[in-house]
């Protein structure tokens, strides 16, 4: 199984969501977190996707999810819409 690091951005807006999925049509995954559906729904899903990282491994993909969330600062930056860090698939 792929699993993918993306950031999506809202084309209007400009708000920012970095998210995981693993399923083959990633570009049609709108995301997840309850900031950034609410805002898709509020101001439609106008949406670019920009893969940062693939792997098979879930390690990685947890250790490269918690390393861009840092270093875009998602959760306290007011350009994204994270409310916790990216770990891909751990909880």
């Amino acid at each position: 199984m792929t699993y993918r690091l993306m950031i999506k951005t809202h084309n209007d807006t400009g708000l920012k969501y970095l998210c995981v999925t693993s399923k083959d049509n990633y570009e049609l995954y709108k995301g997840s977190g309850v900031y950034w559906k609410n805002h898709i729904k509020e101001y439609g899903a106008d949406i670019t996707t920009e893969v940062l990282f693939e792997t098979d491994d879930d390690d990685d993909l947890t250790q490269m999810g918690l390393k861009y969330s840092a270093a875009y600062d998602v959760v306290e930056s007011s350009e994204w819409a994270n409310l916790i860090p990216e770990s891909g698939y751990h909880v």
